[in-house]
C-alpha cells in the first residue's frame, strides 16, 4: 500500500488485463487488478503522454509505460527509467492494405520493407522493438531478459466489450471517486 494514490495507469489499456487473465487465470488476474485500481490516482489516455509525466515529475509511477517510449525520453537526458512488470504483455502491430489501393504492388514493397531486416533497423533507431529475428533492440534489454505473453487478440476480441467493462470497474472506478472522496473529505473538516 505504500503507492497508494501514486499510480497513473493508460485509460484504454484492457488488453494488458485480458493478457494476464488468460495467462495467470481469471481469479488470480482480477484480484491483482482489483488491488491495483485501489492504489490509481488517475488515469491518462497515451503510453507517450503518462511517461512524458512521469519525466516532468507530474506523475510517479505507471505500469503502462512502454520501454520505447521511455528509452525516447532518456535518450533526451530526461529523468525517466523503466523495468520490466513481468510476465511482460506484447502485442503485435500489423500492416495492412486497403481493398483497392491505387498503387497495390507499391504498399506491398513497402510492407516487405518495413519487415525486412533493413527497415528493422530503422525502427530500431526510433528506438521501437524490432519484431525481425536477426535485429537486435538498441539498447538490447528493451526485448530481452524478461519473460513475455503475447495478446492473443482474437480471444480478445471475442470479449472486448466485456473486458472493457472490467478495466472501468477495477481500475478507471476506484481512480475516478478517489478525487470525489478527498473533495468530500476536504468539505468535512
Amino acid at each position: 500500500m505504500r503507492l497508494q494514490g501514486k499510480i497513473t495507469i493508460e485509460a484504454h489499456d484492457a488488453t494488458w488485463m485480458a493478457a494476464l487473465m488468460g495467462h495467470w487465470g481469471e481469479k488470480k488476474a482480477l484480484d491483482f487488478f482489483a488491488c491495483l485500481g485501489a492504489q490509481v490516482c488517475g488515469a491518462r489516455a497515451g503510453h507517450q503522454i503518462i511517461a512524458e509525466q512521469i519525466a516532468a515529475g507530474s506523475v510517479f509511477i505507471s505500469p503502462h509505460i512502454h520501454s520505447n517510449n521511455s528509452e525516447w525520453l532518456k535518450r533526451r537526458s530526461l529523468p525517466i527509467d523503466w523495468r520490466p512488470l513481468e510476465p511482460v504483455v506484447t502485442e503485435l502491430v500489423g500492416a495492412a492494405l486497403p481493398v483497392d489501393p491505387p498503387h497495390p504492388h507499391a504498399a506491398l514493397l513497402l510492407i516487405d520493407y518495413i519487415l525486412s531486416a533493413e527497415g528493422q533497423r530503422i525502427l530500431r533507431q526510433w528506438k521501437r522493438v524490432p519484431c525481425h529475428p536477426g535485429i537486435e533492440a538498441d539498447p538490447p534489454y528493451m526485448s530481452s531478459g524478461f519473460d513475455t505473453i503475447q495478446v492473443d487478440a482474437e480471444a480478445f476480441l471475442r470479449r472486448e466489450s466485456e473486458y472493457e467493462k472490467l478495466w472501468r470497474e477495477l481500475l478507471l472506478g476506484p481512480a475516478e471517486s478517489a478525487p470525489a472522496q478527498k473533495k468530500e473529505a476536504a468539505v468535512a473538516r
